[in-house]
């Protein structure tokens, strides 16, 4: 089978569980487990209506990214271990102490679970500088730039 990575479009804002059962976005807790963080989520249907619905924290933040309105165009990149490590030792020739290797490369490890990185489009060069911005991928994802 091929891999596929969907992309869609939400509106959310953090919820925790309770919250999101009184107000009818959640099931109710029947099986007497721990409330959990979570986002209540907004989705667009076809016809232009949208529903609400709550996914517990971990879930959500392994599958959505942060999309400011500026960066409504962005690039999907696959993330590899090969990308990371080339991104974390550009963090070290460029002089990053252990607190702040350690910091990113933990914020990385979360990314890969992703498998794919969203960038803005507008900082996307096809030109020959092609292996330095692969090795940067994993940073612009995160904010970094050095």
């Amino acid at each position: 089978m091929k891999t596929y990575i969907g992309t869609k479009q939400v509106k959310a804002e953090p919820m925790d569980e309770l919250a999101a059962v009184e107000k009818g976005y959640a099931r109710k807790n029947e099986d007497n487990h721990e409330w959990r963080q979570g986002y209540h989520v907004q989705y667009a249907n076809p016809d232009g209506s949208t529903y609400d619905s709550w996914s517990p924290k971990d879930v959500f933040e392994r599958s959505y990214n942060v999309c400011d309105e500026e960066q409504i165009a962005m690039v999907c990149f696959p993330l590899t271990n090969r990308s990371i490590n080339k991104a974390v030792s550009l963090l070290t020739i460029g002089g990053a102490d252990d607190k702040t290797l350690e910091e990113v490369t933990a914020k990385m490890e979360d990314l890969k679970k992703k498998g794919f990185a969203i960038v803005p489009s507008k900082i996307y060069n096809t030109g020959d500088e092609g292996q330095q911005f692969e090795m940067m991928v994993p940073l612009l994802a995160l904010g970094i730039s050095l």
